[in-house]
């Protein structure tokens, strides 16, 4: 609106006076990018940006974002290897390289080393936290560690929506685990055979674990049973197959 036109104005009059100002041009990139979402106005003041200082970093990130958008990929990612040459020590460079790897070019084996070192400097980045975690359920399916990695994100910065969103959202695809373990379980009884139960393990959390084995449960405690820091308890025997259950409903249960 108004708002925006004024503040593009003002950078059209300080790029008047110093046209060459590297901050001054990558400002005006992020608006018409951010704003405008005019992804080839921010390429070229960001290219602007660069020429006038090569070693500016989050020009380097912000092109390309601007790259990827325009679905210049293979330019997006030679963008991030310059920035990796030039800051080989910075967490953040890493991290997006891995990111335009793993996300844009669906190339997780070169994403892997990039998102590794950028959690070797830097274990409390937000966002670093976030992505590692992603990697430990999508490409590793450790579902105790990405949700291990998610708290820790949201602890360090609670108010940071995406953490909080990704807690919530890993809880719940770890409840999803819970009830197919569940319904697999469920239907084991049904037929008499009490075989070996994979696993749903979690850290830190007080969110419910299913039993590893019902082979471990005797005598009266036979049937479907979940572990958490509370003790054991047994789920009602006419629990539906496959039912979804959050933390909170389960520590309700009598």
């Amino acid at each position: 609106g108004e708002d925006i036109g004024g503040a593009e104005d003002m950078f059209k009059q300080a790029l008047a006076i110093q046209p060459n100002d590297p901050l001054t041009l990558f400002h005006y990139g992020e608006l018409a990018q951010a704003c405008r979402e005019n992804f080839p106005r921010a390429k070229q003041l960001y290219r602007a940006c660069l020429k006038a200082d090569s070693t500016y970093l989050p020009a380097y990130h912000n092109l390309a974002v601007a790259l990827s958008k325009l679905k210049e990929l293979d330019e997006a990612e030679r963008v991030l290897m310059k920035a990796a040459e030039i800051a080989p020590s910075d967490a953040n460079t890493h991290l997006n390289c891995g990111i335009l790897l793993w996300e844009e070019r669906n190339n997780a084996e070169a994403a892997e080393p990039f998102l590794s070192r950028s959690f070797e400097l830097d274990p409390s980045n937000t966002g670093v936290l976030l992505y590692r975690g992603m990697w430990s359920l999508r490409q590793e399916g450790n579902i105790s560690a990405a949700i291990e990695l998610m708290e820790r994100a949201a602890e360090l910065e609670p108010t940071n929506q995406h953490a909080v969103a990704a807690v919530m959202w890993i809880k719940n695809e770890y409840n999803r685990s819970v009830a197919a373990s569940l319904a697999k379980s469920s239907s084991r009884q049904s037929t008499g055979s009490f075989g070996s139960n994979p696993s749903v393990e979690t850290r830190g959390s007080d969110a419910p674990v299913a039993h590893q084995s019902q082979d471990e449960v005797e005598g009266p405690k036979r049937g479907v049973w979940l572990e958490s820091r509370g003790g054991l308890k047994k789920l009602p025997d006419d629990l539906p197959a496959g039912t979804v259950l959050n933390t909170q409903e389960f520590f309700d249960m009598d």
